[in-house]
């Protein structure tokens, strides 16, 4: 899944338009659910009428979607710069690189992060964070055909499970949770990798 940055030609007055809409309606988001938050509730935290707001998004779900959007854009490109790297003999340092990068990219939003994952109301976030674990693992261990297909459900649902964790929770030491994590979760596939690199050559 690529998602593509529409932003880059649009006028300063319209950014900015679209910053108040998006402050206000994340502003919302940390008081009550995203099921209960009206395009009315929106309108008046931003300021502006209902006529402004549809010129920028069709609905809620619209501009929840551009929301959630924006940050899968941006795991996406701090997943890809890493995978793109990928090294001639795979070590637990490959994922962990990959996991640090993706968590530096989720901190810096961490709150926004927090709050989508812990509305219930808010699935469509959680599908598009599978889909970029999607991407990650596929990166980490290329073709999934030989993984059993329950397997491949502990891992996707797994790791969006561990970015939950990551935004509720303080972590003191990153690098030694992704450090062990990566040990227990991906030694056995590094392995298998590296055997197939060696009787390929």
């Amino acid at each position: 899944m690529i998602i593509e940055n529409k932003d880059v030609k649009k006028d300063l007055r319209i950014k900015r338009t679209e910053k108040a809409i998006r402050i206000a309606f994340i502003k919302l988001m940390s008081k009550s659910s995203f099921d209960r938050i009206l395009v009315k509730d929106i309108t008046d935290e931003a300021m502006i009428s209902r006529n402004t707001f549809y010129l920028h998004y069709a609905d809620k779900y619209d501009l929840l979607d551009s929301v959630c959007n924006d940050l899968i854009m941006k795991l996406q490109n701090a997943v890809y710069s890493e995978i793109v790297n990928e090294p001639e003999v795979f070590d637990i340092t490959y994922p962990k690189r990959i996991m640090l990068s993706a968590y530096k990219t989720i901190d810096e939003n961490r709150e926004l992060y927090k709050l989508l994952l812990m509305d219930e109301s808010v699935r469509v976030f959680r599908l598009k964070l599978r889909k970029v674990c999607e991407v990650l693992i596929q990166g980490i261990q290329g073709d999934l055909s030989w993984v059993d297909g329950c397997s491949v459900e502990y891992m996707f649902d797994g790791l969006v499970g561990v970015v939950k964790y990551w935004v509720t929770h303080d972590n003191t030491d990153i690098e030694k949770e992704v450090d062990n994590f990566v040990k227990v979760h991906f030694s056995g596939i590094i392995n298998y990798l590296n055997k197939i690199q060696a009787a390929a050559k």
